[in-house]
């Protein structure tokens, strides 16, 4: 049996089926001026969405930062921890506490406390840690901070990082 996809002979003339409004072109400011005018309700436009929340300091907080703000809290972190500048740091973390991500890796793989490691700055390390630095994190080669501080032969750093490391998981 073949089977048609159209319908039967005569069936067409049977469907009766609305033609398709056109949509009217819109009022040229000279038709509308000899068009008779209808009485019509303005549809309610939304309320537009409360302003971002600020923490007092009128910066927005971390829910609602842009993309570029975001990107200049990082970049900060960065060249103060590459400068090996403890009181930037200091006064960047105290200033955005919670507002910036201590644990993101950069195209190299690093974290800023792997960095500070590489670097041999306790002082860094410490700052770090205090706001939140995940010690146990490895970079992109299986590296923890520990592995990068006991390699460059950093023993302060690496015993620091070891006790912090025990109190994480004396925490967890």
């Amino acid at each position: 049996m073949s089977q048609s996809h159209s319908p039967p002979h005569g069936l067409d003339d049977q469907l009766h089926l609305p033609a398709p409004t056109p949509h009217p072109d819109p009022p040229t400011p000279s038709s509308t001026a000899s068009a008779t005018t209808t009485a019509t309700t303005p549809t309610p436009t939304p309320s537009p969405p409360p302003p971002p929340s600020t923490s007092g300091d009128s910066m927005p907080t971390s829910t609602s930062q842009s993309p570029q703000v975001v990107a200049q809290y990082q970049s900060t972190l960065r060249e103060a921890v590459r400068n090996g500048d403890s009181t930037g740091l200091r006064r960047l973390l105290e200033a955005r506490e919670g507002k910036i991500n201590l644990n993101v890796f950069d195209t190299e793989g690093q974290t800023a406390l792997h960095q500070s490691c590489q670097l041999g700055n306790l002082e860094l390390v410490k700052l770090l840690v205090k706001f939140g630095a995940d010690v146990r994190l490895a970079n992109r080669d299986g590296w923890s901070a520990v592995h990068i501080a006991a390699f460059g032969g950093h023993t302060d750093i690496l015993l620091y990082l070891m006790t912090a490391s025990n109190l994480a998981c004396r925490r967890s």
